[in-house]
C-alpha cells in the first residue's frame, strides 16, 4: 500500500495526497538529487537568522495536494501564517507501526514546482475522532473562517474514503484523525510589513506617500539632530544564500540612500525607491550606517533598524 510505504511523508495532508504523476501517493518530499536550489536557500536562510539550527539536516521539503492550483493555494497560506494545522488518519500510522509526528520537527513547504515557501515546526499532535472535530481546529487546517467546518469535513471525508478504499478499509465518522499543528518559523510574519509601512521602518520621522501592489514609493522626512562625522546611510539589504547583500539595481532592486548632514543643518525629503522599483519575495532588513571618510572606503555598520519580509 503506497499510503504505509510512504507513511514518513504524511505529515499534514489538508486534502494533499498525490505526487506529480502519480495520483495515487501522499504528499511529495524531495529526494535530495531534486531538492529546488530554493530549498537550500532558504534553510541557509533559516539558519543565518538562527544559528542554533545550523546543526540541524536539511529538513523534507514538499507540497500540498495534487495540483498546481491546490498546492500554491495552500502553500501560500502557510506562508502568510493563516494555515497552521494538517490532518491525516490514525489508522495509517498504526498498521504500518510508525510512530506519530513529532513536536520540534520542521519540515520545508514549497510550492507544486518545488519552490521554497516557507518553513514550519509542528508544535502539537492530537488524535480526535473524525465526528468531533472542531470549528476552531477546522479554521487552522483550511487556513480560513468561511463554512470552515462544513468544507472541511466534505473534503476530508472525500480524500480518506478514497485513499481507504485502496486499501480495503472502509471510512467512519468515528476514525481518529491525527491533527497537527504547526507554526510558520520562516518567513517571520510577525515581522512582515506591508510595502506602505515601509518607509515607516525606516525612521520614526518618515512617511510613505504612496504604494501599488507589489511595488513601494516612500518619501522620507528626517528631523533628526544626530551629531556623526560625514553622514547618515539608510539601505536595504536581501537576504541571500545564507548572507545578507546590498540590494542594487541590476538584481531588479534599488539601494536606499538617505545622507543627513552633521548636526541635522540640513534636513530634506528624497525619494527612498525609484521609479516603483519591485521587490520580489524574499527577506530583507534594513541597516543604517555612519559614514567616515570616503563611503567606499570605509563605513562602520550600525545595529539594523527594521527586519521586513516580502511575501
Amino acid at each position: 500500500m503506497k499510503y504505509l510505504l510512504y507513511l514518513f511523508l504524511l505529515f499534514t495532508i489538508s486534502c494533499n495526497y498525490s505526487q506529480k504523476g502519480q495520483p495515487d501517493e501522499q504528499t511529495v518530499t524531495s529526494e535530495e538529487s531534486e531538492i529546488d536550489a530554493s530549498v537550500i536557500e532558504m534553510w541557509n536562510d533559516y539558519i543565518t537568522a538562527n544559528p542554533e539550527a545550523a546543526t540541524r539536516e536539511l529538513p523534507e521539503s514538499w507540497f500540498f495536494h495534487n495540483n498546481k492550483a491546490d498546492a500554491n493555494r495552500l502553500g501560500n497560506l502557510v506562508a502568510e501564517g493563516k494555515k497552521q494545522a494538517g490532518s491525516s488518519l490514525y489508522i495509517w500510522y498504526e498498521e504500518a507501526g510508525a510512530p506519530l509526528p513529532e513536536s520540534g520537527v520542521k519540515h520545508i513547504i514549497t510550492d507544486f514546482d518545488g519552490k521554497a515557501l516557507a518553513i514550519i515546526e509542528i508544535k502539537k499532535v492530537d488524535t480526535i475522532p473524525f465526528h468531533l472535530i472542531t470549528p476552531t481546529y477546522a479554521s487552522l487546517d483550511m487556513g480560513t473562517d468561511v463554512e470552515l467546518l462544513e468544507k472541511w469535513r466534505e473534503a476530508h471525508k472525500a480524500f480518506f474514503t478514497k485513499a481507504l478504499a485502496e486499501s480495503g478499509d472502509t471510512f467512519t465518522k468515528d476514525m481518529l484523525v491525527v491533527c497537527e499543528y504547526f507554526e510558520t518559523v520562516w518567513p517571520v510574519s510577525k515581522n512582515t510589513i506591508t510595502p506602505n509601512a515601509l518607509s515607516l521602518a525606516l525612521h520614526p520621522n518618515s512617511y510613505a506617500l504612496s504604494a501599488l501592489p507589489d511595488t513601494v514609493e516612500a518619501t522620507m522626512y528626517n528631523t533628526t539632530t544626530d551629531t556623526i562625522i560625514t553622514g547618515l546611510h539608510y539601505s536595504i539589504e536581501h537576504l541571500k544564500n545564507g548572507s545578507w547583500e546590498d540590494v542594487v539595481p541590476d538584481l531588479i532592486f534599488n539601494d536606499i540612500g538617505y545622507e543627513l548632514f552633521p548636526n541635522g543643518a540640513q534636513t530634506f525629503p528624497i525619494n527612498l525607491l525609484h521609479n516603483k522599483i519591485t521587490y520580489k519575495k524574499g527577506s530583507y532588513r534594513i541597516s543604517k550606517r555612519y559614514l567616515k571618510d570616503d563611503y567606499h572606503r570605509t563605513r562602520k555598520q550600525y545595529p539594523v533598524s527594521a527586519n521586513f519580509t516580502i511575501f
